[in-house]
C-alpha cells in the first residue's frame, strides 16, 4: 500500500504543477499583451484591432527585410493600437531614419516612436 500513497503524492504535485503552469502562463500572457492596456480581446473591435496591429508590425518588418541598410533582426517592432514602437540597434543613422520612414508609410500606422540606437560596431 505504501506505493500506492506515493503514486497519490505524485498525481498531487503534478496537479498542483500544471495548475501553477496555468496561472503564470495567464501572467505572461497578460504582462507581454500589456496588461494595463484595457482592451478586451473577446470584443469584435478588440480582436480586430490586435489582427491589425500584428499586420501593421508584419508589414513593417517585411518592408526591413527588402531594405539592404536595416537588420531586421536587430530591430524589435511593437504595435499597439496604430501606436508603432520602434527598438533595436542599427549601424548608421541612415539606417535608423529608413526604419522610422518605413514605418511611417505603413496603412494604419498613427505614431511611430523611434527608440532605435546607433552602435559602431567596428570596435
Amino acid at each position: 500500500m505504501p506505493i500506492r500513497l506515493n503514486s497519490n503524492r505524485a498525481l498531487r504535485r503534478v496537479v498542483a504543477l500544471l495548475m501553477a503552469g496555468v496561472l503564470l502562463g495567464g501572467c505572461t500572457s497578460m504582462m507581454l499583451s500589456g496588461g494595463g492596456v484595457t482592451r478586451s480581446a473577446g470584443t469584435e473591435q478588440g480582436a480586430s484591432q490586435d489582427t491589425s496591429d500584428k499586420g501593421i508590425s508584419a508589414e513593417i518588418k517585411n518592408r526591413y527585410r527588402r531594405a539592404p541598410e536595416i537588420d531586421v533582426f536587430n530591430v524589435n517592432v511593437r504595435t499597439v493600437d496604430g501606436k508603432v514602437t520602434l527598438s533595436g540597434m542599427v549601424d548608421s543613422y541612415e539606417a535608423r531614419n529608413e526604419a522610422y520612414r518605413l514605418a511611417r508609410q505603413v496603412a494604419g500606422v498613427h505614431t511611430v516612436v523611434n527608440q532605435i540606437r546607433v552602435v559602431d560596431r567596428s570596435r
